[in-house]
């Protein structure tokens, strides 16, 4: 492992997913409670410009991070981004559920 190509690569992403973030919520994201992003983080990691067919059930959300003008680097910075959106929402999923079981056992 390289550690400067690792830190650049990891800096992208934390970019990317202020990014993100800058244009949907947390209560945006937290509607997604059946997946959608880490799905449409694997369309978007999924090597297709090299012939290979994805099987996943992609949402239509406009081709997000497969733009044309993407790179397969960007790409990945993407999806990646939206992997740590989807563990963000499922910390906060956890800890709304901590809330509620503390509060019902008061």
């Amino acid at each position: 492992m390289d550690p400067i190509i690792t830190q650049a690569f990891l800096a992208e992403v934390l970019v990317e997913r202020r990014e993100q973030d800058t244009k949907w919520s947390t209560e945006h994201d937290a509607g997604h409670a059946n997946g959608e992003l880490a799905v449409v983080a694997a369309c978007m990691a999924w090597p297709t410009e090299y012939g290979y067919n994805v099987s996943i059930p992609c949402p239509d959300w406009g081709c997000v991070g497969k733009k044309p003008s993407y790179g397969r680097r960007k790409q990945l910075v993407v999806a990646t981004a939206l992997i740590l959106a989807e563990v963000e929402r499922l910390a906060a999923e956890d800890a709304e559920c901590a809330r509620a079981f503390d509060f019902m056992h008061r």
